[in-house]
């Protein structure tokens, strides 16, 4: 793999831990949310991280794992 990115091995598998029908951040509650481990994350500097993807809305939550950050979705607009 070129380009200068650290090339992945078989840990880089994304896993799907957990389908949670209703999940809530910062008091408002999501439906339909799947969690995704990777435990190589080439954007984060190879850092373990967990997604968290809500029906209807996309990425609402992001926890790098080594480094004990947590990004989370405090504002969103969707338009159909």
């Amino acid at each position: 793999m070129g380009g200068g990115y650290p090339n992945p091995t078989s840990s880089s598998i994304l896993r799907i831990d957990n389908i949670h029908l209703n999940y809530t951040i910062l008091s408002k509650e999501y439906s339909n949310v799947i969690e995704v481990a990777d435990k190589y994350n080439a954007i984060e500097n190879s850092q373990p991280t967990t997604h968290y993807y809500a029906q209807g809305i996309g990425l609402i939550k992001k926890e790098l794992i080594d480094s004990n950050q947590v990004w989370l979705l405090i504002n969103y607009n969707v338009e159909q």
